[in-house]
């Protein structure tokens, strides 16, 4: 929902891996409810990971992979202003970054 998140250490519980997943989110501000756009089972290997797709110099988690349960959760990207549609239409990076497990 166009939240940014501060840099830090995050842990997330998951209520359902269905359709409408939501993982509650606790970190160094508090904690929040988000809401998957799509989920989907899977096996991509050991190591569970977020997919952050870059638009424009603007990150966001683009899909969360949970390798002990074989879920992916994908979340829709934020809606860009009018005055940067065009930025965003510019090239898009992605990069996986590995979840710690506790």
């Amino acid at each position: 929902a166009n939240a940014t998140l501060p840099a830090g250490d995050y842990t997330f519980s998951l209520s359902s891996t269905t359709m409408s997943g939501r993982v509650f989110l606790q970190g160094p501000n508090g904690g929040a409810f988000i809401r998957t756009s799509a989920t989907d089972q899977r096996n991509e290997g050991d190591s569970s990971k977020l997919t952050i797709e870059r638009r424009g110099g603007i990150g966001f988690v683009r899909s969360m992979y949970l390798a002990d349960l074989g879920v992916e959760l994908t979340y829709r990207a934020p809606k860009t202003p009018k005055k940067d549609v065009e930025l965003a239409k510019g090239p898009v990076s992605t990069e996986p970054v590995l979840i710690a497990k506790k």
